[in-house]
This record gives C-alpha cells, structure tokens and sequence, in this order.
C-alpha cells in the first residue's frame, strides 16, 4: 500500500516525510483495519514528527526515532477488516476517529476510538477536532468514542458546521503539513487517500 513514512524526527516535514510503498498492517484480534479516505492535519501531527518538545518522545512516541513510522492519526474512512476479538463493526462500516498511521491507504485502529458514521459527517468531525476533548496546556489528547459520539451529534444537529480549508492528496502530505505550520489556515486541512 502507499503510505508517508518517516524515519526520524525533524521539524521540516519535507525533510522527514516521504511517500512509499510498503506493507499493509496486520491488526490484532482487538483491532479494524480502516481503508483510509481521508485524514486531518493539526498542530498534534507536527508535534508527534517533529518529537518537540520532548517531552512528547517520552509519552510513548519513541526516544531517538519515532516508533511509528507514519505520524498521521486522525482519521475517515471504511472498516476493511475487523479482528476476530471486535464485536459492533464489520466490514463496510464508514467510521472516522483515531487510528495509527492514517496518512496511507489503509490503518488499523482500536474500536473504542473509532464511531459509526457516514464520510460526509466524518470530515465535518474531523475539522472539529482540535476544539473537542483537549486539555489546553498538555500536548496529549484523550480520544474516546463518547467524544467522537458528541462531536457527531452536534454536526448532524446542525449546531456546529465546521470548515476545512484545502485538502491535499496523499503523495502532499509534506505540503498539507506546511500549509498548517504557516498559520494561514481558516479551518482543518485534509489528506485524501
């Protein structure tokens, strides 16, 4: 599958990013793999490739290089597969929530981070993620599925409408992390796989 992988940190996203084809994961009995169709950028993203402030390498991102190889996280998409431990979702669900490495075609996620929902809803979710669920003051986020069940009430509710500024297609994933870093953003970025 085509993926962004990093092999070291680096505040630059052009210098530690790069397209590739590697493996699709395997997932554990207590997890879904997700066929991406689209993953968000934030500030977090930048934080977990660049490892600063440290202190990030120390909350189980890795010490001298990242344990991950791919940064992304957030993530919209379709359960592909679902491991024999999950129950509530099967293949073909539309999802959105957190995964691991959701910058590639596809990443497997735990189901306790991830809700049921349609694509359009899950893009509108995404652009709302940097303003639910966050402790100002830390730089590590707790993603539960009771967020993301509030996050989607509100949007189908019509309370909240969020924006997304621009979206890039995977093999831009440097550029999309850019975009976001020169703080001209009016709403959320987006990768679409």
């Amino acid at each position: 599958m085509k993926s962004i992988v990093q092999d070291r940190y680096g505040p630059t996203p052009e210098d530690v990013l790069r397209l590739a084809e590697i493996e699709t994961p395997t997932i554990r009995p207590d997890e879904v793999l997700v066929r991406v169709h689209a993953a968000s950028v934030d500030r977090g993203t930048w934080h977990v490739m660049a490892g600063l402030p440290y202190p990030i390498r120390m909350a189980g991102f890795g010490l001298r290089r990242p344990k991950s190889a791919n940064p992304g996280r957030a993530l919209a998409g379709t359960v592909h597969i679902v491991g024999a431990g999950v129950t509530g979702f099967k293949p073909g669900d539309e999802v959105f929530g957190i995964g691991s490495g959701s910058f590639a075609e596809y990443a497997h996620a735990r189901p306790d981070k991830l809700w049921l929902g349609g694509i359009d809803r899950q893009l509108r979710a995404h652009a709302l993620s940097p303003f639910v669920g966050q402790n100002l003051g830390t730089f590590v986020a707790s993603e539960n599925s009771a967020d993301l069940t509030a996050i989607r009430e509100l949007i189908e509710s019509g309370k909240v409408t969020p924006a997304i500024d621009r979206s890039y297609p995977l093999n831009e994933a440097a550029a999309a992390i850019r975009h976001m870093l020169d703080g001209r953003t009016c709403g959320k970025v987006v990768i679409t796989i």
